[in-house]
């Protein structure tokens, strides 16, 4: 159904248009009919009906219909027309608009079969009889509203007009988009052209607001007219409420009244058609001051700024000095929202404004705003703040990045939102000075609450003396609070705030290619700003990045490191496939944005294809602790042969050792390695143990706490726990990499440590 055709039904007594009888043998059914049980006064909505022909006449399209026979409290609605035949034993299905009155508690749905044929023409079968309660209490399905336009009072004859009209969905159900719904005209096309019939060109929720631009077209004739629109549902009928045609039958959604005024046209004119000044404000307090403007001229106005709204007069205050250009174009007839901001004064008492439009060559035109707004000692303002503390330094060193925190109270009546329209921000020259120039809000502050800003900062390359200013700022109420001014030398004594030296690193001369194994580097606090974890982590400054497939270490100690202490970082890393000589680089790194900082660790590797390993290197001995509940027999499995990759650079027992003889649930000690895949992710290492761990004999795997979907593939013969015949056990050996050295024969229990070099170096 096109915008237009909506039935428009009346409520009219049929009876006496039916002088003759039907056609004999003519019967009807109702077999159904879908009716609101609720309805609101007045209010559009569709029904479906289904009747079934129970006589020996077959219906002919266009001849018969289903007819409403009104009632005093009945439901209006249209005659519906049988659009195809139906044989006696078939039905047809009606779907049908009605208007619910606007009076009375209950209201009918009743109407009969028809037949319409010369000379035979009258009512025939059951008569339908639905009944639905009505209710002034009860929301309508499809309702509008009207919110606000942009409509001038007055206009020149056959003027072209842009404007918007705002409507609100005032129902309960969604208004869908781009399905034939528009805000349609009520007053005969008085403003034709496009405007007859706007498209809802998106969904509109139950209680959301939806704005439709339209340009009315004046009549040609000076006096006063009506604009009037109502929303229109043009879709197929279908219950409960679509395709009803306009939602009200009888009052419209817009009804405005517009003067056509004759004469000459003004080529610059405005007028105002609102602003809000607010009443209060606190001293000091910044306020914003939306102001509508719509172009009564017939110039339009550019949007570059030329065109300005400006005070006049002598206002009472600076404050009041304030003005506001126009940065988008506003054709004639259309309007435009611009925002003035301005900072109250400190001293309580009035505050006066007065505004008129400026352009270049035309000076002052249109008409005059005025407003006031009182400053209140003991108002509270929206958006105010206090400091709390912070941790800005008083010294720097040239260059060096440095972690600082402000802490601020919300001490206004405005939450704080984190959209980024609230931040800290830099009063510095350049903004940048200390490398950032805002932090933003990123979870709300309600009144009263605290946010704590982190500030990675870094001093000018230039000694001297600076100050950190900040100050927070609303993208609505621009700056707001006290300014905070901390002086601070940058001076080429100071210790940086993150720094570190090199103390030592265990990285082999040679690997063979593809191994895995451990690099060692230790660093050195010598900064002024401690480690904490999870700051700090040792970085490949490698080229190719993940040249040496770790790339990210913790320190071992998983605790913060003062200035003037060590850290351990043990990087899991896998030599690369192909033999030749590489260079093994990695340095600090401070993960709040800070980035690299102190020397890099460099070392030569050579990579070869023999398999043998550098024994020049030694072996700490000291292996993680993993405490093992025998849930079966044990017998030794040579991982290293079996499970490669997982075999390199680790100690494990060949061969088998001996059987056991412990009951289930006893507890043994062995030192083991979990898979690449197992390893911690923050530490990037094999082993954080302890940890509490399952051993299955059955499979020869574990399940261990933290990881319980991964196993762990290799094991060390370390059982002080568990007795075992010295007879029963071969030599023992320790296996680097793919290679197995002599450690010479070890009493039971005892375990191979050492560099696995030297062929006697066993211990209890």
């Amino acid at each position: 159904m096109a915008c237009g055709d909506a039935d428009a039904p009346e409520a009219v007594d049929v009876s006496a248009h039916f002088a003759s009888l039907a056609p004999a043998g003519a019967a009807a059914t109702i077999v159904s009919a879908t009716f609101p049980t609720t309805l609101a006064p007045g209010e559009r909505g569709a029904a479906r009906v289904t009747v079934q022909n129970s006589g020996s006449v077959t219906w002919t399209a266009n001849q018969f219909a289903l007819h409403p026979y009104p009632t005093a409290d009945s439901a209006s609605w249209a005659i519906r027309m049988l659009r195809s035949d139906v044989a006696p034993g078939g039905s047809a299905t009606f779907d049908l608009a009605f208007t619910a009155p606007d009076v009375g508690s209950t209201t009918r749905l009743f109407g009969r079969m028809v037949s319409l044929l010369p000379g035979q023409d009258g009512p025939f079968g059951a008569s339908l009889d639905v009944t639905a309660t009505i209710d002034a209490g009860v929301t309508r399905q499809l309702a509008c509203a009207a919110v606000s336009n942009t409509v001038p009072t007055a206009v020149a004859p056959g003027a072209s007009v842009p404007v918007t009209i705002t409507v609100r969905n005032a129902g309960t159900a969604t208004w869908p988009g781009g399905q034939q719904l528009c805000l349609y005209e009520r007053d005969g096309g008085t403003w034709g052209g496009s405007a007859r019939c706007v498209q809802l060109d998106a969904d509109v929720a139950a209680g959301a607001t939806h704005t439709f631009s339209m340009t009315l077209q004046a009549p040609a004739t000076p006096g006063t007219y009506a604009l009037t629109r109502q929303m229109f549902d043009g879709r197929a009928l279908a219950p409960p409420a679509t395709g009803v045609g306009f939602f009200d039958q009888d009052d419209p959604c817009v009804d405005l009244s517009v003067s056509v005024v004759g004469g000459t046209p003004t080529p610059w004119a405005a007028s105002f058609t609102g602003a809000t000044f607010p009443a209060t404000g606190a001293p000091g307090e910044t306020i914003e001051i939306p102001v509508s403007i719509r172009n009564d001229g017939t110039v339009d106005w550019p949007g570059d700024g030329s065109v300005v709204l400006q005070f006049v007069g002598n206002p009472s205050t600076p404050a009041a000095r304030v003005s506001a250009p126009v940065r988008q174009p506003v054709l004639a007839g259309g309007s435009v929202v611009v925002t003035l901001r301005t900072q109250l004064p400190t001293t309580p008492g009035a505050v006066a404004f007065a505004f008129r439009m400026l352009a270049p060559a035309v000076g002052l035109f249109g008409d005059m705003l005025t407003g006031s707004t009182n400053v209140d000692a003991a108002a509270t303002a929206a958006f105010d703040a206090s400091l709390v503390s912070e941790t800005l330094p008083g010294m720097m060193a040239p260059s060096a990045p440095q972690l600082a925190t402000v802490t601020m109270q919300n001490d206004g009546t405005s939450t704080w939102a984190a959209d980024g329209s609230v931040m800290l921000h830099s009063l510095n020259s350049p903004t940048s000075l200390f490398q950032v120039s805002q932090r933003l809000v990123t979870t709300p502050v309600p009144p009263g609450g605290q946010y704590t800003f982190t500030i990675p900062l870094r001093a000018p390359a230039t000694p001297g003396t600076y100050a950190h200013r900040w100050r927070m700022f609303s993208s609505t109420a621009t700056y707001f609070g006290p300014t905070i001014d901390v002086p601070v030398v940058v001076s080429g004594a100071v210790t940086p705030g993150y720094d570190g030296a090199l103390v030592q690193q265990l990285v082999p001369t040679q690997l063979p290619a593809g191994d895995q194994t451990t690099f060692t580097i230790e660093y050195r606090n010598t900064g002024s700003q401690a480690w904490a974890p999870g700051d700090v982590v040792l970085l490949s400054a490698n080229s190719p990045y993940g040249l040496w497939g770790g790339t990210v270490a913790g320190p071992t100690q998983g605790t913060t490191i003062p200035p003037g202490a060590s850290a351990t970082f043990q990087v899991r890393v896998v030599a690369p496939a192909v033999a030749g000589t590489y260079a093994s680089a990695w340095r600090l790194f401070a993960t709040d944005g800070t980035g690299y900082f102190g020397p890099t660790a460099v070392s030569t590797v050579d990579v070869n294809l023999s398999g043998a390993a550098d024994a020049g290197v030694p072996d700490s001995g000291v292996a993680p602790t993993v405490r093992i509940t025998l849930l079966g027999e044990w017998s030794w499995v040579d991982w290293s042969a079996s499970a490669p990759p997982f075999s390199s650079g680790y100690k494990t027992c060949t061969g088998t050792c001996c059987a056991l003889d412990v009951p289930p649930g006893a507890m043994v000690e062995a030192r083991a390695r979990m898979p690449t895949a197992c390893e911690y992710p923050w530490l990037n290492t094999d082993y954080s143990g302890p940890w509490a761990c399952q051993y299955d004999f059955g499979t020869n795997t574990a399940r261990c706490t933290g990881w319980p979907t991964q196993d762990v593939v290799a094991w060390v013969d370390h059982a002080p726990s568990a007795s075992c015949a010295p007879s029963s056990c071969g030599p023992r050996t320790c296996g680097f990499a793919s290679t197995a050295l002599n450690c010479g024969t070890c009493a039971s229990g005892d375990v191979c440590i050492g560099s696995c070099v030297d062929p006697a170096t066993c211990s209890p």
